[in-house]
């Protein structure tokens, strides 16, 4: 898959969150972590959001 580049503006607050995230070392960088959060954003408009994050590593595992 082709990547694109994009800039996004957070708060201080957000980047020490993804920054935490990237400790438990299931994601490779900020964009694997943003990437994996989109996905599961998008899986949620079919419910299920919090599912859609242990399936993808992120949290409650």
């Amino acid at each position: 898959m082709v990547k694109e580049r994009i800039s996004a503006s957070v708060d201080a607050g957000t980047v020490r969150d993804i920054e935490e995230i990237l400790k438990n070392g299931k994601f490779r960088n900020k964009s694997h972590v943003i990437e994996m959060a989109i996905e599961a954003l998008k899986r949620d408009v079919n419910g299920g959001f919090v599912e859609a994050l242990k399936d993808l590593g992120g949290f409650g595992k």
